[in-house]
């Protein structure tokens, strides 16, 4: 119960904040990221003042631990689980909607700010519950829709099942190597799925652009990690949209490397890259 208060005060918090006069996906990242960073630094204080081993049982938490779990925490979460996922499946045809635009799901009929809080709330009761047994799995959830939407699409009454078993299937890959890696030694499971997703997606090498005379990017080294999201922020004018256009290879570089997934970008076929990297421009 705890959990779940917390849970849903910080996304009361976010949602409160990043409104203005409507929600903004950017604003409401960016906002989100700003809430985790205070909520981390409060921990931190608390854990200051900690026993040894109370500290300890902090970290394995936050870093995510399923050991000395039992049947009672199953038991514990399972209805909210079975009623919110049921609910989610259902509302399912709303989040494919959504992801059309605002503008779309609302000439379509759609109350979107009304179904956006909804879900918002489905979602935060679903991974609070989930929190508060497991600690912080994040990258399951960034990892196992994507897995989930390259083997059966992106309908979501599909996708959600299919994107918890896998995800439950990653997580228990993850326990049998954390409980014998290093055995008797148990090591975190967060920690062993944290290294499943550290190989960069795409990298940078001394990347150069310029259009005519004018240098636009000088000797670039960008990591864009898996199971990320990365932001590129800076003024107008900057090269963030000739950044985004040369590692989606509308541009042409003067120099330098671009890899995906370890692989020259520019030796990668067309219909390989785009099974990989799409580059979505915004409206003018």
């Amino acid at each position: 119960i705890v959990a779940l208060v917390g849970a849903l005060f910080g996304a009361f918090l976010i949602y409160s904040l990043a409104w203005k006069g409507g929600i903004n996906s950017s604003r409401l990242l960016h906002i989100g990221l700003g809430v985790n960073i205070a909520f981390t630094s409060i921990l931190t204080i608390f854990q200051l003042k900690f026993t040894t081993q109370e500290f300890n049982r902090v970290m394995a938490w936050t870093s995510g631990s399923i050991w000395g779990t039992s049947w009672k925490y199953v038991i514990a979460v399972l209805p909210f689980i079975v009623i919110f996922m049921g609910i989610t499946i259902y509302k399912s045809k709303y989040i494919d909607v959504l992801n059309l635009g605002d503008e779309v799901s609302i000439s379509l009929g759609v109350d979107v700010e009304k179904q956006r809080r909804r879900l918002i709330i489905y979602a935060v009761i679903l991974s609070g519950v989930s929190t508060a047994v497991a600690g912080s799995i994040s990258f399951l959830g960034l990892i196992a829709p994507h897995i989930g939407r390259k083997i059966i699409g992106p309908k979501h009454k599909r996708l959600i099942p299919v994107s918890a078993l896998i995800g439950t299937l990653l997580l228990l890959i993850a326990d049998t190597i954390s409980r014998n890696l290093l055995a008797p030694i148990e090591i975190p499971v967060g920690i062993v799925v944290s290294i499943i997703g550290v190989p960069y997606c795409i990298n940078t090498k001394n990347l150069n652009v310029s259009y005519g005379n004018t240098d636009i990017i000088k000797n670039l080294n960008l990591n864009i990690p898996k199971g990320k999201i990365t932001t590129i922020i800076g003024a107008n004018g900057c090269g963030k949209s000739t950044i985004l256009k040369t590692i989606g290879r509308i541009n042409s570089p003067n120099s330098g490397k671009i890899y995906i997934k370890g692989e020259d970008i520019y030796k990668k076929k067309s219909k390989e890259k785009a099974k990989d990297m799409a580059v979505l421009p915004q409206s003018p």
